[in-house]
């Protein structure tokens, strides 16, 4: 049985409509759809906090490099630069001016991620660039409003059931 499946405690934009794609929940204005939206927040899940995963800024990077390899075209990157919640969870953003190879509508994005002693909390917002202005600070008050978790972490008692041991 997989694990339960944790997102961010936040306070998503009033009316907005959510959405699961994927493990990824996407929030989209009232009265629009997933398909015809021209903006979403992208709420991912909970990552717990592990030795060797690499810091936030480095976590966006690998994702930025990963989606410019597939389809995504980037013609301008900031960052990353420092950001906090409002409980004080430092993280860090990105912003990105981009489109979506070959040739679709240019797109305004947002990468955060913030991290404390248990997780990393990831949001985004996606916007086309003629839109992006108008949902920037609904955008902000959202991704500054996660709260830090407060379940139970559970650490392994011994390996994993479908892990081989191989033995010389």
């Amino acid at each position: 049985m997989p694990p339960d499946v944790h997102y961010p405690d936040l306070t998503p934009p009033p009316g907005w409509q959510s959405a699961l794609q994927g493990l990824q929940v996407r929030l989209v204005p009232p009265g629009e759809t997933l398909a015809d939206a021209d903006v979403c927040i992208i709420v991912s899940p909970l990552v717990p906090r592990q030795p060797l995963l690499p810091p936030p800024a480095q976590l966006i990077e690998e994702t930025l490099f990963t989606e410019a390899r597939q389809r995504l075209e980037i013609v301008s990157q900031k960052g990353p630069l420092p950001d906090k919640t409002l409980g004080g969870i430092a993280g860090v953003y990105f912003e990105v001016e981009c489109f979506v190879r070959p040739a679709s509508p240019r797109e305004r994005r947002i990468y955060v991620t913030y991290s404390d002693a248990l997780c990393y909390y990831a949001i985004s917002l996606l916007a086309r660039a003629t839109v992006f202005a108008r949902f920037v600070q609904i955008f902000w008050a959202a991704a500054r409003s996660i709260r830090p978790f407060r379940g139970k972490l559970l650490h392994p008692t011994g390996p994993s059931p479908t892990a081989m041991l191989y033995g010389d």
